[in-house]
C-alpha cells in the first residue's frame, strides 16, 4: 500500500485539499498536479475511507461537494471503494465521484453523480511511494493465544439454517431472506443520510483529451502491493478462519482463535479492486442464500463474492454483512451473510501482520 495521485481523466487536473487540505471541511477540487501531501491520497482498508495525506483526513460528501473531514464511525458519505477507473460509494455503487456538468475549470465543483461512464467520472490513479498509516482500530487484548487447531472436519454440525437454496442469477432482486433465528433482539441498524441536490443532465459530450496522460493500467501506477491482516471479531477476539486449513473450493469459513505463529488460513488481504481475498489461496467468501453458512470460493463478478471492508461492517455487494451466526461464541462457529444491524456478532476491526 501506497499514496497516490487521483487524475482527472477529463481534464488531467489531480484532486487537491483547497487551501493546503490539512483543515476539517476544506473542499476537494481539481487542481494542477504538484504532488504535495495535499494531492495525495491512500486507502484505509480498516474503515473504507480514503484518506489525504495531508491531516489524514477523509473523502466525505457534504450536500452536493467532495471535502475532507475527519473519520466519523458509521458515516457511509465516506465510505468508498475503487473500481477500475472509478471511485464508488460502498452503499450504492451505481453512485460514483463526478466533475459536475462536466466542467472543465480548475476549482469545480466535485460531487456524487449515477454512474454514466463519462470522462467526468473516470480518474488515473499514480502511485507516489511511501507508507501510510494502517489506521483502524486499536487492537483489543485479554485473548490468550490458543494451539491445537483439530482435524479438518472435526468442528460439530451448525444445525438449525434452512435448507440451500438455487443461486440466484447476478443483478437479480432476492425474496426476503428467512427470519432470524428467535430470542436475538437487535437494534435498528443506522439510515443512509439523503442523497445531495440533483444538477441537470451534462451538456453535449466533449471531445476526447489529448493532454498525453500514459495510458491507465490497472489501480494505480506501480505494482499493486498487498499487505496481509486478521479479521477479529469484536464481540470476542476470535478471527475469521478457513476450516482446517482446506485449500479447495467449498471450504467452510468459521472463527477460530489467533495461530502463533500466524497462519494462511487466517489472513486475508484487499485486492485492487478493495475486495477481500484469502492470503492461503485468493478466493472469496460465498453464499448461497441468506443465513446460510459461508463457504470459500474462486472470485468471480457476481456481488455474493464480491465483500468490503466498511468501518466496522465487513459487507458485500448484496447488502449483506459477515455475521457470526446465533451469536454463537465456541469455537469453530459458523459465518454466514446477514442484514446488518450493528450487532456485536456483525462488527470486525483489521489487524495487520
Amino acid at each position: 500500500m501506497s499514496y497516490y495521485v487521483i487524475k482527472s481523466r477529463l481534464t488531467g487536473y489531480a484532486l487537491d485539499c483547497e487551501g493546503g487540505g490539512g483543515r476539517p471541511g476544506a473542499k476537494v477540487i481539481p487542481w494542477d498536479r504538484h504532488g504535495k501531501d495535499n494531492q495525495q491520497w491512500y486507502d484505509d482498508h480498516s474503515t473504507g475511507t480514503i484518506r489525504s495525506k495531508a491531516g489524514n483526513l477523509c473523502l466525505d460528501i457534504q450536500g452536493d461537494q467532495l471535502v475532507v473531514q475527519n473519520y466519523q464511525p458509521g458515516n457511509q458519505n465516506q465510505q468508498w471503494v475503487r473500481t477500475d477507473q472509478h471511485i464508488r460509494s460502498r452503499a450504492d455503487q451505481n453512485r460514483v465521484l463526478d466533475i459536475m456538468n462536466n466542467s472543465r475549470d480548475k476549482g469545480a465543483r466535485i460531487g456524487v453523480w449515477n454512474f454514466n461512464g463519462g470522462q467526468n467520472q473516470s480518474w488515473e490513479f499514480e502511485n507516489v511511494g511511501g507508507s501510510p498509516p494502517t489506521g483502524g482500530y486499536p487492537p483489543q487484548s485479554g485473548y490468550p493465544p490458543q494451539s491445537g487447531y483439530p482435524p479438518q472436519g472435526g468442528y460439530p454440525p451448525q444445525g438449525g439454517y434452512p435448507p440451500s437454496q438455487p443461486s440466484y442469477p447476478p443483478g437479480q432482486s432476492y425474496p426476503p431472506g428467512p427470519s432470524y433465528p428467535p430470542g436475538q433482539s437487535y437494534p435498528p441498524g443506522p439510515s443512509y443520510p439523503p442523497a445531495g441536490p440533483s444538477y441537470p443532465p451534462a451538456g453535449p459530450s466533449y471531445p476526447p483529451h489529448h493532454g498525453g496522460h500514459p495510458p491507465h493500467h490497472g489501480m494505480g501506477g506501480g505494482a499493486f502491493q498487498k499487505r496481509e491482516f486478521y479479521i477479529v471479531s469484536e464481540m470476542h477476539g476470535k478471527v475469521v478462519d478457513i476450516n482446517g486449513g482446506n485449500a479447495s473450493p467449498g471450504a467452510r469459513v468459521i472463527v477460530w482463535p489467533r495461530k502463533s505463529p500466524p497462519a494462511k488460513n487466517q489472513l486475508w488481504y484487499t485486492d485492487q479492486q478493495g475486495f477481500i481475498r484469502s492470503a492461503m489461496n485468493d478466493m472469496t467468501f460465498h453464499n448461497t442464500t441468506r443465513a446460510q453458512g459461508l463457504t470459500m470460493q474462486p472470485a468471480s463478478g457476481d456481488p455474493r463474492t464480491q465483500w468490503m471492508l466498511e468501518g466496522r461492517k465487513i459487507g458485500n455487494r448484496t447488502g449483506e454483512c459477515l455475521d457470526i451466526g446465533r451469536r454463537d461464541k465456541k469455537d469453530g462457529a459458523e459465518l454466514i451473510s446477514y442484514e446488518y444491524q450493528n450487532a456485536p456478532n456483525q462488527n470486525w476491526r483489521i489487524e495487520y501482520v
